[in-house]
């Protein structure tokens, strides 16, 4: 059976360049969740970024969020692109998935080793001191 994969990651940003940036690291991560297999199962994947890169103003902020919301309730698992902590998308998203009771993983490695995090070490990490890439 095909498993549904969902990618969240920071996706908003300050300028074009940066949201660009986000968008690329995003699909990074679906792409080498689309070359393996989890738990010996083929693996669908679900990359927002992607899809929304060129809705950018042209779709109000709420219906995509509500649309991206929609997918990840659908989806088998989560998997998240660095600097996850300091998006507050991605955090809603975290959310989300912990209340749905999927599965939440830190990265690529963590899915395919089935290592998930626990949801509430994931929410005591959001906005944790560090270095915002822009």
């Amino acid at each position: 059976m095909v498993k549904v994969v969902y990618v969240a990651g920071p996706y908003s940003a300050p300028d074009s360049w940066h949201r660009e940036q986000n968008i690329r690291a995003a699909e990074e991560v679906a792409t080498e969740i689309m070359s393996w297999r989890w738990c010996g199962d083929p693996v669908a994947v679900i990359c927002v970024h992607t899809m929304a890169r060129y809705w950018y103003g042209y779709i109000e902020e709420a219906e995509a969020i509500a649309a991206d919301m929609e997918l990840l309730r659908r989806s088998d698992a989560v998997v998240l692109v660095a600097g996850w902590q300091w998006s507050k998308g991605t955090q809603a998203e975290i959310r989300e998935a912990a209340f749905a009771g999927k599965p939440i993983y830190e990265s690529v490695e963590a899915l395919y080793s089935d290592n998930p995090s626990q949801p509430d070490s994931l929410i005591a990490r959001f906005d944790e001191p560090a270095e915002v890439p822009f």
